[in-house]
């Protein structure tokens, strides 16, 4: 789907897309320059429309914190862990010259990683950080980052294995019986198919071919409509 050439040239947008840059940096994700709604060529697809839908959704005060780090309280069980985390990698255009630090192993490519927090009790997502160069930057060291000193005294985090060496992380290893292991593999699994929703968007899945500085506003999008989707529809609850 095409932009109409009006939209991508107006002012108003202009001013929408810096209030959406401001909301997104509260979320978490990386922003490492001013040129972030920057436009260069016509030919953008169908993630410039989709950005642009969800820009009134952040002038709304009752939308623009749809993730939000406090909401991993809801439901909250007084359990030490009240998010699971992970990250997820996004395929994009071999860079001219070749480095290894773009590299991921998840599709034997290269890509932009992102870190992504779920609520245990509700599902729905509360933190979104990114991007990384997923060769530079394994789960852990994001996670260390930012997300661990957010965390509240004593707080831990369900993950995987790669997280396993620091003391905030409950990994898929510390067991404390059958039950336990099955709460927290269905948690992780839930976490997996999250990480699914965000990237149905073609933007996403297939390979990125435009600004590397304008990914993180295709992701932002996508992971707002896909919260939203689970605050109309739900999403999969887990006993933990």
């Amino acid at each position: 789907m095409h932009v109409h050439k009006d939209i991508r040239q107006s002012g108003s947008a202009c001013r929408s897309c810096q209030r959406v840059q401001g909301h997104v940096h509260d979320m978490g994700l990386e922003s490492s320059s001013a040129d972030w709604w920057i436009i260069k060529s016509r030919g953008m697809l169908s993630f410039v429309w989709l950005v642009f839908c969800v820009v009134d959704f952040f002038t709304h005060d009752a939308l623009s914190a749809q993730i939000k780090l406090s909401n991993r309280f809801q439901g909250d069980k007084r359990r030490l862990c009240k998010m699971t985390v992970d990250c997820t990698d996004c395929p994009i255009q071999e860079p001219t010259q070749f480095s290894r630090m773009w590299l991921t192993q998840k599709f034997n490519g290269v890509g932009l990683r992102y870190k992504v927090a779920v609520c245990i009790q509700t599902g729905h997502i509360v933190w979104i950080n990114g991007p990384f160069k997923c060769g530079l930057w394994p789960d852990l060291s994001i996670f260390r980052r930012n997300l661990k000193h957010r965390l509240a005294p004593g707080e831990m985090v369900e993950c995987d294995a790669g997280y396993r060496g620091d003391p905030s992380c409950r990994h898929k290893h510390i067991i404390r019986n059958r039950r336990d292991d099955k709460a927290k593999s269905d948690a992780r699994a839930r976490h997996e198919q999250v990480n699914s929703d965000v990237k149905r968007f073609d933007c996403l899945k297939q390979e990125w071919r435009h600004e590397r500085s304008l990914h993180k506003c295709a992701f932002a999008a996508a992971a707002v409509l896909t919260q939203l989707h689970y605050e109309d529809q739900g999403n999969k609850q887990v006993v933990y």
